[in-house]
C-alpha cells in the first residue's frame, strides 16, 4: 500500500476547517490533516511538513488564499485545492492561473455525505496520479522533439479536466497570432464556474473567448467553451448544445465533442488533449484519427494529473507529445502558412 496522503487545509473559519478535517476522516488512504488559519501560515507548515495537497480557501486575514498560491507554486511547488464559494469565482479563477489545479464549492447545506467522498475521491486520485507520473521515467523526447508541419486543418478541439484552466491560460497566451480557425473546448469544472472561467481567460489572450451558445456559429479567432453542465457538438460550424447522459461520467465530455468534430471536418481536425484525470477524449481522439485528423498530448512533465493525455498514448492514438509552449510554436506556424496560402 502506498503511503498515507497528507492534507493541509488553510481556511480562516474554525467552523470549515472542522468539516473538511472530518470529512477526511476514516480513509484509510489519507493519513495527517493539518490546519492552517492563513495564508501565510499555511505557507510555513507547507514548508515544514510536505504535504501532499493543500486545500486552500480564498479569503485569509494576513494573507489570502492568492498570495499563498503564488508564493508557494514559486517556491514548493504542490497540488493545491482551492475551496471556495460561487461569489468569489474572479479570485478562486486568479489562484488556478496563479497554479492552483482545480476549484470546488464549500458545501451548502443539505447532506454533505456526498460531498465528502466526492472531495476525498477528488483527493485520492490527484495525488495518486501525480506519483504515477513522477515514477516514470524522465522523458526528453517532447523537449528535443522536431515539431511537425501539420496538414491543413479547419478547427481545433481541446479536452482538459484537472489542472486544465492554468494549462489553457497559458496556451492561449503564447498564442502571438489571431488564428484562422475556432478553437472549441471542453473543461471539466465545478458548476458554476464554466462563464467565470471563459470571462477570464478571455483576458489572457489575444482571441476572444467565450461560452458557446446554442445555435451559434462558430467563427476563427474566437475560443468556445462548452457550458456547465452541457454536452457540445459541432455541427457544420454550429454548436449544439444538448443535456443528455453523462459520458465518462461527466458533462460536458471531450468524446462528443471530438466525435462531433471528426464527423463534420474529418481529416482537418487538430485535437488537443491535455491535462486531467480519467479517459475523457480517448474515444474521440480515436474517431478523429480515424477520419485522418491529428491528434497531440501534452507531455506528462507538465500534466497536473497525467491521466487523459496518458490515455491517447497508451492506446496508440496521438501523433505526437508535446509541451504546451511546443503546441503554440506548431499552432502559430500553422497560422502563418495558412495566411501565405491566402495570400
Amino acid at each position: 500500500m502506498s503511503n498515507p496522503i497528507q492534507v493541509l487545509i488553510a481556511d480562516d473559519s474554525a467552523l470549515a476547517r472542522l468539516f473538511l478535517k472530518q470529512a477526511l476522516s476514516h480513509d484509510p488512504a489519507i493519513g495527517t490533516v493539518i490546519t492552517a488559519t492563513n495564508g501565510r501560515e499555511a505557507i510555513q507548515l507547507t514548508t515544514r511538513y510536505h504535504p501532499d495537497i493543500v486545500l486552500m480557501d480564498v479569503e485569509m486575514p494576513e494573507m489570502d488564499g492568492y498570495e499563498a498560491v503564488q508564493w508557494l507554486m514559486a517556491h514548493h511547488p504542490l497540488p493545491i485545492l482551492v475551496i471556495t464559494a460561487l461569489d468569489k469565482q474572479a479570485v478562486s479563477l486568479r489562484m488556478l492561473g496563479a497554479g492552483a489545479i482545480d476549484v470546488t464549492q464549500k458545501p451548502h447545506g443539505g447532506d454533505t455525505t456526498a460531498y465528502a467522498q466526492q472531495l476525498k475521491q477528488q483527493i485520492k486520485k490527484i495525488v495518486w496520479r501525480r506519483r504515477d507520473r513522477n515514477s516514470l521515467p524522465v522523458d526528453q523526447s517532447a523537449r528535443s522533439v522536431i515539431l511537425p508541419t501539420l496538414p491543413r486543418f479547419d478547427v481545433i478541439g481541446i479536452a482538459s479536466s484537472t489542472g486544465g484552466p492554468s494549462a489553457l491560460k497559458t496556451l492561449l497566451q503564447q498564442v502571438s497570432v489571431l488564428l484562422p480557425w475556432p478553437i472549441v473546448i471542453v473543461q471539466h469544472i465545478t458548476n458554476g464556474f464554466g462563464a467565470g472561467l471563459a470571462h477570464w481567460l478571455n483576458t489572457q489572450t489575444i482571441l476572444t473567448v467565450q461560452v458557446a451558445r446554442n445555435y451559434e456559429h462558430i467563427a476563427p479567432g474566437h475560443v468556445y467553451i462548452a457550458p456547465d453542465n452541457y454536452h457540445m457538438e459541432i455541427d457544420s460550424d454550429v454548436v449544439r448544445l444538448r443535456q443528455d447522459s453523462f459520458v465518462n461520467n461527466v458533462r460536458p465530455s471531450a468524446d462528443i465533442l471530438f466525435a462531433s468534430l471528426a464527423e463534420s471536418y474529418r481529416e482537418k481536425v487538430l485535437a488537443l488533449v491535455l491535462t486531467g484525470m480519467g479517459e475523457d477524449g480517448l474515444e474521440g481522439s480515436r474517431r478523429i484519427r480515424e477520419k485522418g485528423g491529428f491528434v497531440v498530448a501534452q507531455a506528462p512533465q507538465e500534466c497536473v494529473v497525467y491521466g487523459m493525455p496518458h490515455a491517447v498514448v497508451q492506446a496508440q492514438v496521438a501523433n505526437i507529445t508535446l509541451t504546451l509552449a511546443q503546441m503554440a510554436t506548431m499552432i502559430d506556424d500553422a497560422a502563418r502558412r495558412k495566411g501565405s496560402y491566402a495570400g
